[in-house]
């Protein structure tokens, strides 16, 4: 995003619409405001021309239209107490101005803020923009060569280029999707000893069947089959179980995650179980009781015909 100095926001602008790869352009200015009734100040982010697209979920309402007219986010909405259709007054340098929530968006990257039109600031310059690649357009080339344009445009190194789309606001999230691998790796294992534990125990139990098969000429390789493929039913079942108590667990979990944070996470973080991914899903029970039972099936493999004859 780069951020020129005023006298070359125009000049910015212009290099970054010629620029190869670029979908959607939007200036952007962000200050603190009070709100009228809240005693900290509100972060307020305008931008300049529609800025829709920039990443902001609507979660509730619609996007903002006009000068008086905002979206905000779940934070600022708890910690004050508004609404959406709410009309609130920020206090600016020319006096109050009135604008109406008409949307709750997700946003996670301040306690309260607002996004609303630049129009509706008097006096507000962008002091950045935000930039949508077109599809398919490689990032990392992409800024190389705006930062060259950049350079060769405004020489007096007024402006900059940084990739923000991976990093931006991304703190809680990124401890969210943490402590979720976490909890999967450990729900995994535990399961895995599971069945290893099951599968140990039914093999021991049947060792003189085995005994009894190995001596009559079953290979020892027969008998890892012969074990494995004891427990993909239930590996199926279990599977067949899980994936919806899963998708359950999950909706109401990161909700509750969320909310602990002060967010409210809009539908495409928790829609996020396509039918291809549920049988995957599914099918991941049988490969994880067959991982699962490859220990006991090769101690049954490798256990002598007479020592299991013998044994009761």
């Amino acid at each position: 995003m780069p951020r020129p100095s005023a006298p070359d926001v125009s000049a910015a602008r212009a290099v970054i619409e010629a620029q190869a790869g670029t979908a959607h352009v939007a200036g952007r200015s962000e200050t603190d405001l009070t709100m009228a009734g809240h005693a900290e100040p509100i972060e307020v982010r305008a931008y300049q021309g529609d800025a829709s697209w920039a990443g902001y979920p609507i979660i509730n309402g619609r996007w903002y239209s006009g000068t008086t007219e905002a979206v905000a986010g779940s934070r600022m909405l708890n910690l004050t107490g508004t609404e959406v259709g709410d009309t609130i007054a920020l206090t600016t340098g020319d006096g109050p101005k009135r604008v109406t929530i008409v949307g709750e968006v997700f946003s996670n990257g301040s306690d309260g803020v607002i996004v609303m039109d630049m129009a509706g600031l008097p006096g507000a310059v962008p002091d950045g923009f935000e930039v949508g690649l077109a599809a398919g357009t490689d990032h990392a080339a992409y800024l190389a060569s705006l930062r060259s344009a950049l350079t060769a445009a405004l020489p007096d190194g007024g402006a900059d280029a940084q990739l923000s789309a991976e990093t931006q606001e991304n703190e809680v999230i990124t401890v969210m999707i943490g402590l979720i691998a976490v909890l999967t790796l450990l729900l995994t294992t535990v399961a895995g000893l599971g069945v290893v534990n099951t599968v140990m125990l039914t093999t021991r139990e049947r060792v003189h069947e085995i005994g009894v098969l190995k001596s009559v000429g079953m290979t020892p390789c027969q008998v890892r089959v012969l074990v494995v493929s004891s427990v993909v039913l239930v590996g199926a079942v279990g599977g067949s179980m899980a994936v919806p108590l899963g998708i359950a667990l999950h909706g109401w979990a990161l909700p509750v995650m969320a909310s602990s944070a002060g967010l409210v996470l809009p539908s495409p973080v928790l829609d996020v179980y396509p039918l291809w991914t549920v049988v995957a899903l599914g099918a991941g029970g049988i490969l994880l009781a067959v991982l699962a039972a490859l220990v006991p099936a090769g101690w049954a493999a490798r256990s002598r015909p007479s020592a299991a004859l013998r044994a009761e």
